[in-house]
């Protein structure tokens, strides 16, 4: 069977970034995928990118938290720099 929270996520990551959309229809896709997967570092990632493109940066920076402190995986420091620096938080940005 196909892995549907996936595909939830990777619909979540086109909508928000693709296709620019700051509705909250990313959001509602990458949170059905958490709720029937769990707070997994992979789909938290998804919801900060979607946060973080709908300009929501503090939200984006929980989720990032979270997911950093669960797997050690550069590119949630990454997204994390970047939404401090979108939220203009340099000092937070240099250390993330």
């Amino acid at each position: 069977a196909p892995d549907r929270e996936v595909y939830l996520n990777n619909l979540a990551i086109l909508l928000a970034l693709h296709r620019n959309d700051t509705s909250d229809r990313p959001l509602a896709l990458i949170n059905r995928a958490i709720a029937r997967r769990g707070p997994e570092p992979f789909f938290l990632d998804t919801r900060a990118v979607v946060h973080t493109a709908a300009g929501r940066y503090d939200d984006a920076v929980r989720d990032l938290e979270v997911a950093a402190s669960l797997a050690d995986k550069p590119v949630y420091q990454f997204h994390l720099a970047v939404a401090h620096d979108k939220a203009d938080r340099p000092a937070a940005r240099d250390v993330a």
